[in-house]
């Protein structure tokens, strides 16, 4: 992956080249080379892309560096346009400035293409309301917005005309202390929020030990047992999961929860299996959570199953042991053997299918089987 910002650091005589967003760990690793004081000025002596040039020559705190990378990753092909067009024509000098710049971006119409009125007119209010109703679609010229927006006060800029939307408010999301949620790395399993008197961060689970101390470090905070945590959402597209992991959480903490969301983790993870097999196992520590997950080749799920005929029908199916030429289907009564294989199989009937055991398989082993390679270490 192309990194979002390439910048070159410099510390008296030395220098480094970040490619940006990375790693906490990383970022600590670069910092390192140029020097271990934690107060020591560093410059931003060059950056790319270029739209971010007013930011050159200017003393740099490296996470606020990073963040701005973060927030920028999640950017359109139009919202970077919008970005670039208003740091050219407002200049900001300071991080800070940039990155609450990132957040203001319906202040901004950035016109590209000047033929189309219509467009510009549906453009500006997507970018303005964040979506258009079937009532604006009926009610609203959208060429006279267009034609309004060319004729009003527009900036000309390497990225297109900037129109700023004066009637928008600009939101100081970024205090210069603690960083505003963002969402960008979509491989979260699930976003904490950390609160420490009137201040708030958020953590992105799994996160690195080094990214909770700093979250700690810019609330103020000496210990997690000082702050307030709480699980905001969740990468699983079943609501169960919020109170699973809330669960963990209270029950056996950051790190646990942490651990958890580390293993689960994973491209391709299936989360409707997984979700079924959590209710069908009736378990809640994040250990028992992780012997499903490693264990889900001995489970059979039945996905929108509702008879017995349904469970006979997919064994034939989908299932070795049970497959059987489509000439003799006729001649096999699905509803006996459904109801057969329920029983011999330690099935269960829940809201989303059946779950039943492979055969020759066995919860109560699962269960008992020591997780090799997991621990519940971690920042506490």
């Amino acid at each position: 992956m192309q990194p979002i910002i390439t910048a070159k650091i410099k510390y008296g005589d030395k220098d480094v080249v970040l490619h940006l967003p990375c790693k906490d760990s990383e970022l600590e690793v670069q910092r390192n080379r140029l020097t271990e004081d934690a107060n020591a000025e560093l410059y931003l002596s060059a950056i790319e892309p270029t739209g971010l040039a007013p930011l050159a020559g200017q003393e740099v705190d490296l996470d606020e560096l990073n963040f701005l990378a973060k927030s920028m990753e999640r950017f359109t092909e139009d919202e970077e346009a919008q970005f670039f067009a208003a740091m050219q024509v407002k200049q900001p000098h300071t991080l800070k400035d940039a990155i609450n710049l990132s957040f203001n971006l319906a202040r901004f119409t950035v016109v590209r293409e000047l033929t189309n009125l219509a467009q510009i007119g549906k453009n500006h209010l997507l970018n303005v309301q964040g979506g258009i109703t079937q009532e604006d679609i009926g009610a609203l010229d959208f060429t006279e917005i267009g034609r309004t927006i060319l004729t009003s006060q527009c900036v000309p800029t390497d990225y297109g005309l900037l129109h700023e939307n004066l009637e928008v408010p600009v939101q100081q999301l970024y205090d210069g202390t603690t960083f505003p949620c963002y969402i960008c790395r979509s491989d979260e399993v699930a976003i904490c929020t950390l609160q420490y008197g009137d201040k708030t961060e958020y953590l992105y689970l799994p996160e690195e030990d080094i990214s909770i101390e700093k979250a700690m470090g810019r609330l103020g905070a000496d210990t997690l047992a000082d702050c307030e945590i709480a699980v905001e959402s969740t990468l699983a597209s079943h609501a169960e999961w919020l109170d699973w992991f809330g669960g963990t959480l209270d029950h056996e903490g950051l790190s646990a929860l942490n651990s958890l969301a580390g293993f689960l983790n994973k491209e391709g993870l299936d989360w409707d299996k997984l979700t079924a097999l959590v209710q069908y196992a009736d378990v809640v520590s994040a250990e028992d959570i992780i012997k499903l997950a490693k264990n889900q080749d001995d489970f059979i799920f039945i996905k929108d199953a509702e008879t017995d005929a349904d469970v006979g029908h997919y064994f034939v199916d989908y299932h070795n042991d049970y497959s059987a030429s489509p000439a003799l289907e006729d001649f096999i009564n699905f509803e006996a053997l459904g109801s057969y294989l329920q029983q011999e199989l330690d099935s269960e009937w829940l809201g989303c299918g059946l779950v039943c055991m492979e055969p020759g398989c066995s919860l109560k082993h699962i269960l008992n089987e020591n997780t090799q390679g997991f621990t519940m270490g971690g920042i506490s």
